[in-house]
């Protein structure tokens, strides 16, 4: 299990690094850059869902609650990035 636990720390790394990244980004150039990362967001949601099912099912059910809890943290983060990755595209958007 300290191996699932190991893989999510380094996934919620790259949520941190992607929306960095996003928070970089200003002129509409960019615009298709915040696709290649709307792409890349969906593959590393997959990726974190998959680690969190891995986790649950690997854990003892006294650390159920905590390990949920971090993945409602994560979900919340991710939910953060998405949301600045769509108010970007909107205002980056071919005209």
């Amino acid at each position: 299990m300290e191996e699932y636990i190991k893989r999510r720390r380094h996934l919620r790394k790259r949520l941190e690094k992607t929306k960095e990244k996003l928070e970089s980004i200003e002129n509409p150039i960019m615009y298709d850059m915040c696709n290649i990362i709307q792409e890349q967001l969906q593959e590393l949601w997959i990726e974190l869902k998959n680690c969190s099912d891995d986790i649950l099912t690997t854990c003892d059910s006294d650390d159920e609650d905590e390990h949920e809890g971090v993945f409602d943290e994560i979900n919340d983060e991710y939910n953060e990035v998405k949301l600045m990755l769509r108010t970007k595209l909107a205002t980056l958007a071919p005209e």
